[in-house]
């Protein structure tokens, strides 16, 4: 994945009780007005994302440490990190390890290369998922609800200025692809790799 000057890879980790190894779950950012004030705008990133998906999460899932990871212009990416963490307040049971709600990433063109995803763990859905997988309505529309304030927070004009959410490419060209929305999945998604040893 390129991460072309102006734009930015917001990663959030997560941990689980009893799991010592962390999930990650990464947003490309448009940070181009931000003026180089990448500690302020990481910290308006993980406060907004962790207050909006804190209430859907479980307690026993940690939100945090941080990172953002500011395209160059030639050389490794500048990263600044955020060790603030959030534990979820939710005490419904979370999924296993492996399990995730599944947010695509729309934009305003078609293709493969103009859509993405996200896998968002650790959220108190079991009650609410069907042995199928299938995730009752009421849970979606709450879900949604919640990406849906998700995707505004990241559009904030600032201060300090972040201006959208987007998809990065790993293929020419790197220009990133506005994301014009997030559409929360009524199936939950299955990694079977994150099951580690």
């Amino acid at each position: 994945m390129i991460i072309p000057v102006g734009y930015a890879n917001f990663v959030v980790n997560y941990s689980m009780a009893g799991d010592t190894e962390y999930m990650q779950c990464s947003w490309g950012v448009d940070v181009s007005d931000a003026g180089g004030d990448y500690d302020d705008v990481l910290d308006y990133l993980a406060d907004s994302y962790a207050g909006i998906w804190q209430p859907e999460t479980s307690d026993q899932t940690t939100m945090g440490p941080y990172r953002l990871e500011v395209g160059q212009d030639g050389g490794d990416p500048i990263v600044v990190e955020y060790g603030a963490t959030t534990v979820g307040s939710n005490n419904d049971e979370p999924l296993p390890p492996n399990c995730a709600l599944l947010v695509r990433k729309t934009t305003a063109f078609g293709g493969r290369r103009n859509r993405g995803r996200a896998y968002i763990p650790g959220l108190s859905l079991k009650p609410s998922t069907s042995p199928a997988g299938m995730i009752d309505g009421a849970a979606v529309t709450a879900l949604q609800s919640d990406a849906n304030d998700w995707w505004a927070a990241a559009a904030n004009v600032g201060p300090p200025e972040v201006s959208g959410l987007v998809l990065l490419h790993s293929e020419s060209p790197f220009t990133p692809t506005p994301i014009t929305g997030l559409d929360v999945q009524d199936k939950i998604a299955t990694q079977r790799r994150r099951l580690r040893p």
